[in-house]
């Protein structure tokens, strides 16, 4: 039996990677969108303002500022909802990372529930409890 590859992950957790895969794919293209649409109304407004500017060329030194501000402030309101579109994506990650910790740590300790008295008076109760908690730190830690 030839050990399986250190990027390969076990068949049960690929339904969860491929899950964490949509939800990446979702959070990139809601953010391309959200960028996307606010750089062609700053372009619209900012065309429209310039048009509007150069026909009557001094007079509306006053909407280039307000353009100016709109433009400043839309630009917040974009990177305020890149922050929080980066916080929604965090949070979906790390609860189907606790969900899946958790469907195995109950499928472990069912198995284990199964097992005989036999097994479990020949095993170090120690043993056991260092294997089950080093063994589900260490599924928890890889997916993070």
């Amino acid at each position: 039996m030839t050990p399986s590859a250190p990027t390969e992950l076990p068949i049960r957790l690929r339904p969860w990677q491929r899950l964490g895969v949509r939800i990446g794919a979702l959070f990139v293209a809601v953010t391309l969108l959200a960028v996307g649409l606010a750089g062609i109304v700053i372009y619209e407004r900012q065309k429209r303002d310039l048009e509007e500017t150069l026909g009557t060329l001094l007079l509306n030194i006053a909407r280039t500022g307000a353009l100016l501000v709109a433009a400043c402030l839309a630009l917040v309101a974009v990177y305020a909802l890149l922050g929080a579109l980066g916080v929604t994506s965090n949070y979906a990650t790390i609860s189907v990372g606790q969900r899946l910790v958790n469907d195995f740590r109950s499928e472990l300790y069912a198995h284990l529930q199964r097992l005989s008295l036999a097994f479990h008076s020949r095993r170090q109760v120690g043993d056991l409890l260092y294997r089950l908690t080093s063994d589900t730190f260490a599924i928890q830690s890889r997916v993070k």
